[in-house]
């Protein structure tokens, strides 16, 4: 698992923004230029999500929570991403983090129309405001 860790995570600092970021790529003749931005956007979430699983297995909450935070600036919506973080942080003893983010998330969640989980961990939290 450390050689794929560290493979993850050179993939990841190789990232460093968006194909032709700034530009309209609209129009037939963007098309490869927008597929080729798509492919990429959608290959660095795959590998956040596997360092955000793979930390947040291991026990390294900052860790989780680093990648995990950027990945939810590029996809603010992704579920999983922000179940996995409030259970670390919850499994952490960081209470009031953890509820930060479940806030959060079941914001984005509403913001979507879509009922939000019940809070990932030993305890509820207080209803959010």
């Amino acid at each position: 698992m450390y050689h794929s860790a560290c493979a993850l995570a050179e993939a990841e600092a190789c990232y460093t923004g968006e194909v032709l970021e700034g530009e309209a790529l609209q129009g037939e003749q963007f098309a490869d230029q927008a597929a080729l931005r798509e492919e990429c956007r959608a290959v660095h979430l795959v590998v956040l999500r596997r360092l955000v699983e793979g930390h947040a297995g291991a026990g390294n909450t900052d860790e989780a929570l680093r990648h995990g935070l950027r990945l939810l600036r590029v996809d603010p919506y992704d579920e999983p991403t922000h179940l996995v973080l409030v259970g670390r942080l919850a499994a952490a003893r960081r209470h009031g983090e953890a509820l930060r983010h479940y806030r959060l998330y079941t914001a984005r969640m509403r913001d979507l129309g879509i009922e939000p989980a019940g809070f990932p961990g030993p305890a509820s939290p207080p209803s959010p405001s």
